[in-house]
């Protein structure tokens, strides 16, 4: 368990390395949840994992007011 309060910024290269970790374990998934948002990494292509990693941090940023860095 990793436990991560951060700007979307660190929130997406966290992402990102789960998403990496993932390539090479293809038969595993990865969920993560920060303040009630859940993101499941793990059965989709490197580009749909990117788009929502994207989408993610986005809403997140969105909703708190903070700029979403790395878009």
């Amino acid at each position: 368990m990793l436990v991560v309060t951060a700007a979307p910024l660190l929130v997406r290269q966290v992402l990102q390395l789960v998403d990496t970790w993932l390539r090479h374990r293809p038969l595993r998934s990865v969920t993560v949840e920060i303040d009630g948002d859940t993101i499941e990494l793990g059965h989709a292509s490197a580009e749909d994992q990117r788009r929502l990693i994207d989408a993610f941090v986005s809403a997140r940023a969105r909703r708190s007011g903070t700029p979403s860095s790395g878009e």
